[in-house]
């Protein structure tokens, strides 16, 4: 039998219970019934992008929420009418902006249990409080899963963990710190993935979302058009705050949208730009791993830019890209 590999050391010795029970947070969980427009808000308040389903009557959980699941259900609002969301010219939503926020509308009050994998990429596949993390990492993160209900013997969900918990217990170890592995490039390791999504700062806030639920990304880069620098990050996490704007808002460019959603969970910041409201980490194709999971945990973010030295983005690494490199044999 081959000896662990580092990752498998370190993680191996971290139980999904010890984790939870250290971690000293309540479970935060919608009913089925919920509308969506609470949902965002549950979701806005406790800075998380998911959350279980339970049903209305009976103690069992029906399923999970994720933003990629509300994306999904934006984008076919806003598509409705079309043959399919592929082949929908995203231009005409933007003719008529009372249906849009009558959409809107519907769209805030629609029943969460309606929206459970509307991605198709967020199944509800509770774990054993006894596993360790890297065997979640190997058997469900290395195949795509982003995040799992946490189970204890008698079946009740104590929690839900996810690919980012992983970064933060290595971000956090000596051992892996130390290791001659965290001073090698990103470049080296080849976990830049160079597959990505950039739009320009102009670009309708509606038509960036629709791009990133086309391709099934998260986020993408927000570019200066006229340099290609990179200047900000749009995420799922950014529609949190929608309900508390008119549904017609996404049809601003992304920098204002932008804008305007830190004005609402951050009341004060009336002149809000990309760069302050939360400017897009970069790094080099020169970083090494060690400092990008660093900066990835202390940031809590899903991804770190790689650009040139003209900060023209050239890739990205993923958390999901760093879990495939630990559970590589």
């Amino acid at each position: 039998m081959a000896a662990p590999n580092l990752f498998e050391r370190i993680l191996s010795k971290h139980t999904l219970k010890s984790f939870l029970k250290d971690r000293h947070t309540e479970l935060v969980y919608l009913r089925s019934s919920d509308p969506v427009e609470k949902a965002l808000k549950v979701l806005c308040e406790h800075h998380i992008l998911s959350a279980p389903v339970r049903f209305e009557d009976a103690g069992d959980f029906c399923g999970l929420i994720d933003m990629m699941d509300i994306l999904s259900a934006i984008i076919r609002l806003y598509t409705a009418g079309t043959n399919s969301v592929a082949a929908a010219d995203w231009q005409e939503w933007c003719k008529d902006i009372e249906t849009l926020d009558h959409r809107g509308v519907r769209f805030g009050i629609m029943p969460v249990a309606k929206l459970i994998n509307q991605s198709e990429g967020n199944p509800f596949l509770p774990v054993s409080e006894h596993g360790t993390f890297f065997q979640l990492a190997e058997e469900l993160f290395a195949r795509g899963v982003h995040r799992a209900p946490v189970s204890d013997d008698h079946g009740k969900i104590l929690g839900i963990v996810s690919q980012s918990d992983v970064i933060a217990l290595l971000a956090k170890s000596p051992e892996f710190l130390t290791d001659p592995l965290a001073s090698k490039t990103i470049s080296e390791l080849g976990v830049i993935d160079k597959e990505f999504l950039s739009v320009t700062v102009d670009t309708p806030a509606i038509h960036a979302f629709y791009l990133m639920s086309l391709n099934k990304e998260s986020c993408l880069s927000i570019v200066s058009r006229e340099t290609g620098a990179v200047l900000g990050n749009l995420s799922v996490a950014d529609l949190r705050s929608l309900p508390q704007q008119r549904f017609s808002s996404l049809l601003d460019p992304v920098s204002d949208f932008i804008s305007h959603r830190m004005s609402v969970v951050a009341p004060g910041h009336a002149h809000v730009t990309l760069q302050t409201r939360r400017p897009a980490m970069t790094v080099l194709i020169s970083a090494e791993l060690g400092a990008v999971v660093q900066l990835m945990a202390s940031h809590h973010i899903h991804q770190v830019w790689v650009v040139d030295e003209h900060q023209k983005p050239v890739g990205l690494v993923r958390t999901s890209t760093l879990i495939a490199l630990a559970t590589r044999t």
